[in-house]
């Protein structure tokens, strides 16, 4: 189910287009998959503010340095869901 949840997040945070992220998810991947295409459109159609807020940091970040943090993020809730199904 939490892949299923993963993989339709990919398709809607997706866009076509020239240049736009080429997504080939697996199960070890998956996040820095989704950290890049939310970034790349994140840099595509909002300001620096609405970055900033959406990442919830309060100094510019390049889109690398986005990927890098919305990757860290998606690990982390993903290690969360693994423990409470680890745990029953």
């Amino acid at each position: 189910m939490r892949h299923k949840i993963i993989i339709a997040f990919l398709f809607v945070m997706g866009c076509g287009g020239d240049g736009t992220p080429q997504v080939s998810a697996t199960k070890d991947n998956v996040c820095n998959q989704i950290a890049s295409v939310a970034c790349y459109n994140l840099y595509q159609c909002c300001s620096e503010g609405q970055i900033e807020s959406y990442l919830r940091v309060s100094d510019p970040r390049t889109e690398d340095e986005c990927v890098t943090d919305v990757t860290r993020l998606c690990n982390q809730k993903i290690g969360i869901v693994d423990a409470s199904i680890a745990a029953g």
